[in-house]
């Protein structure tokens, strides 16, 4: 049996474009969640558990749809 490259997947241009645009969005999601949060604790000053259920209200589409 032939061996192929054994570069990795750090070796394939293609991986690594598609791994550095998805960590970037998710960097660009965290920075949007903990905005949300920001603004939703100190400008309308709810209490914990409000705070506590934006990452549900934020996920509840992905698990309904």
């Amino acid at each position: 049996m032939k061996t192929t490259d054994s570069k990795g997947l750090l070796g394939n241009r293609v991986y690594l474009q598609v791994f550095s645009a998805y960590s970037l969005l998710m960097l660009g999601v965290f920075i949007d969640m903990l905005a949300i949060m920001t603004i939703v604790g100190f400008e309308w000053e709810v209490d914990p558990t409000m705070i506590g259920l934006i990452p549900v209200a934020y996920a509840l589409p992905g698990i309904i749809f």
